[in-house]
């Protein structure tokens, strides 16, 4: 044992027991002590054993609590980290989004700049313009040169400020990362105070163990008793190792919790930014919604004479598909040839389209312009240049949309005031605010189908160029959009002169475009506008016009009036001086006269239909009575001859006598007269016959005619039914269309 404390601790002092003991050794091999000696010397050994075995146990003890304390400053000193770390997080994150604050707002500015710029460019371009148009205003042109450097110098001051604005921020933006540094620093010395903490600890430890060490060394003789202790160091030492790996797995644990505390922060930051455009999003729906809560709670207009108009119109279409349709039909149902063919489906679809245009009380007395073609091919922009005159500052515009969902046919016209209407799903015309107007083509109703609620829009301004003309702005044919097609082509029909605009750039007119007019518009005049045409030779523009002519032409689409080049630069008179001399459609009532002519037509094909039929009546009655006189008179003319048959029977049998049948032999008394009674008897015979082969026709013809006078009646019966529902439906008719005529 002594051995193996000497080799692990490299001890060679003697200590205070080995030192007794060799004193009771060296007593004992003198032989002078005596026993009471002895033992006092034992006594004495064992209670220096005991003091020192308490001793050790109370350093041991005392370098537990040591250790201890140690590791709950440890912990205290964990604690202080993770705070210190905590706090650091939250200055990262409070100076990430201030440096994305000062961020956005340096690209608000430089948007802000760009859009200057943009204005002060347009600007001069159109500076530019006013100087080649207006050559007599170079006096205002140079005013206004001077207005626009003075702005431009004020907007470049402001640049300037903003930009000074930018530095301090980007200054303050310094500033705290050098508290951020500042903060990394201290973390760091925290770090590196934990460090010498534990090198203290683990040179306190090691002292610890050195002085255990010596203990061990002091009590080597004492094998059996010092085993225990021995044990318990090894379960201290046990403890120990199980502390440090403690330690290391809460150093572990701690960096495994700063990982977590980066992802949680980078899934706070994605969290954050998906609740953003959440909010985002659920702002544009609510500006959606408010939208679509004003268009259905908008007023009616105040209209009385557009809506006695519509209720009027309405009592037509309804009279004409209930009542007229229904007549129609019902006399097509007789065996007329000439009725047959009426097409009641097409009638109530006629009368439908007169009632649609009439609904359009914003129609009347003027020349439709429609401006349509392929989606985005530029006609919106036209018809605002047409709106605008190419004035700076125009009264209205109409909203630019790139979503077929949200685009309206609109009627733009001349009042004495801006006012904005529209009719919804049930044609009903209200009012709507300016403002709402404008903000259909917003982002915030990109998902809504605006034209499920809003069939037209209505507008009306202050123009003197739209005097007597309504321009008609459709939505585009954009691809494959069915709905958009028949929405398109339902407005177009009603125009006067379609304005069909085709993007340059395309090079053609695509095919379907040709056959949606081909289908559709065959009827209309058509003007060709060449959008785009900036930026190509005139050779390019006349080949371009020239393809375009050349398909429409192959298609045989022969209503083009005119080919126009266009673009954004081309004087805006290319199309206003073709506008005039557009000659409006007669707005007649052709589908009116048309159910009159055929209510008259039939009126009269009734009226000698019954004449006829009277007459046949008549004529029927008429043989009726010649049979009936044949049928009375028949059998007198009967009996007179089978009389007439008896009396010659009995004169022939007196000219013949007795000798005739019996042995007198076969004398007649005379033979001229007997033969002339007997040759008469042979006509009346015939006679007889003829009388009864006349009855029987007579009979049989009286049956007949009396059949027929009587299926006659009835057909007159219900010729003048059909008469006096055609007289009252054409006085009913007449009536409902007074108005209109």
């Amino acid at each position: 044992m002594t051995n193996w404390f000497s080799k692990l601790f490299g001890r060679t002092k003697s200590s205070p027991i080995q030192t007794t003991q060799a004193k009771v050794d060296v007593k004992t091999q003198e032989g002078g002590a005596s026993n009471i000696e002895i033992e006092r010397l034992k006594r004495e050994v064992a209670e220096t054993r005991e003091t020192l075995i308490k001793t050790l146990e109370k350093n041991l003890a005392d370098k537990k609590d040591e250790i201890n304390n140690k590791e709950l400053d440890l912990k205290v000193a964990k604690k202080e980290l993770d705070e210190s770390k905590k706090e650091n997080s939250e200055l990262k994150i409070s100076l990430s989004s201030q440096l994305a604050e000062k961020e956005t707002l340096i690209k608000t500015l430089e948007k802000d700049l760009a859009d200057r710029k943009d204005e002060i460019n347009n600007k001069e371009l159109e500076l530019k313009v006013a100087k080649k148009e207006l050559d007599e205003s170079k006096k205002e042109n140079s005013e206004l040169k001077i207005s626009l450097c003075s702005q431009l110098t004020e907007k470049e001051t402001r640049i300037q400020t903003l930009e000074k604005d930018l530095a301090e921020k980007k200054n303050e933006i310094n500033d705290k990362e050098l508290d951020l540094k500042a903060a990394k620093k201290e973390l760091d010395e925290s770090k590196k105070e934990n460090n010498e903490l534990k090198i203290s600890l683990r040179s306190q430890l090691a002292e610890k163990e050195t002085r255990i060490q010596t203990l061990e060394k002091d009590l080597a003789d004492k094998k059996n008793e010092i085993n225990d202790k021995e044990l318990d160091l090894k379960a201290a030492k046990k403890e120990l190792d199980e502390s440090k790996k403690e330690n290391s797995e809460l150093k572990i644990s701690l960096l495994t919790i700063e990982n977590d505390c980066t992802a949680k922060s980078q899934e706070l930051d994605k969290v954050k930014a998906e609740a953003k455009k959440t909010e985002e999003e659920l702002d544009v729906k609510k500006q959606s919604l408010g939208f679509v809560g004003e268009v259905l709670n908008a007023k009616e207009a105040d209209n009385r004479d557009a809506v006695e108009i519509r209720e009027k119109t309405e009592a037509v279409i309804q009279f004409v598909e209930n009542n007229v349709c229904e007549i129609f039909r019902e006399t097509s149902s007789l065996d007329e040839k000439e009725y047959k063919e009426i097409d009641c489906k097409e009638l109530c679809d006629d009368i439908w389209k007169w009632g649609n245009l009439e609904r359009k009380t914003w129609l009347k007395g003027k020349t439709v312009v429609a401006f349509v073609g392929e989606f985005s091919a530029g006609k919106t922009s036209i018809v605002n240049r047409i709106l605008s005159q190419d004035k700076e500052d125009p009264q209205f515009t109409l909203p630019v949309s790139s979503a077929p969902t949200t685009a309206v046919a609109t009627y733009i016209s001349a009042g004495h005031e801006t006012s904005v209407q529209f009719t919804d799903a049930d044609e009903n015309l209200k009012n709507m605010h300016l403002k709402t107007f404008k903000e259909f083509s917003k982002a915030s109703l990109e998902n809504i189908n605006l034209s499920k609620l809003v069939r037209h829009f209505v507008v009306e301004y202050n123009n003197p160029h739209l005097d007597k003309l309504s321009i008609l702005d459709t939505p585009g044919f954009s691809s494959n959009n069915h709905e958009d097609e028949i929405r398109t082509t339902e407005v177009v029909k009603e125009a006067d002169a379609l304005f069909w605009v085709i993007d340059a750039n395309a090079g053609d007119v695509n095919e379907r475009s040709v056959q949606i007019i081909k289908k559709y518009l065959e009827d209309i005049p058509l003007f060709i506008v060449i959008n785009k045409v900036d930026g190509k030779s005139p050779n390019e523009r006349n080949q371009i016009q020239d393809k375009v002519k050349q398909t429409m032409e192959k298609n045989g689409l022969q209503q083009v009036v005119l080919y126009i080049q266009f673009s954004q630069e081309a004087p805006l008179d290319k199309i206003m001086r073709v506008l005039p001399a557009i000659l409006s459609k007669k707005r007649d009532n052709r589908i009116l006269d048309k159910i009159k002519e055929l209510s008259n037509e039939r009126i009269k094909h009734y009226e000698g239909v019954i004449d006829s039929a009277q007459k046949e009546i008549r004529d029927y009655q008429t043989k009726i009575n010649e049979a009936k006189s044949i049928i009375d008179t028949n059998p007198k003319e009967k009996n007179i001859r089978i009389e007439e048959w008896n009396n010659n029977l009995d004169r022939m049998g007196e000219l013949i006598g007795n000798t005739f049948f019996g042995s007198g032999g076969n004398k007649i008394k005379d033979p001229e007269r007997y033969w002339e009674l007997d040759a008469r008897k042979a006509e009346i015979f015939n006679e007889v016959m003829d009388l009864y082969s006349e009855f029987a026709d007579a009979r049989e013809n009286w049956q007949k005619n009396t059949q027929n006078k009587s299926e006659c009646e009835q057909n007159l019966k219900d010729f003048k039914r059909y008469l006096q529902s055609l007289e009252q439906l054409n006085f009913k008719f007449n009536e409902l269309t007074k108005p209109f005529n």
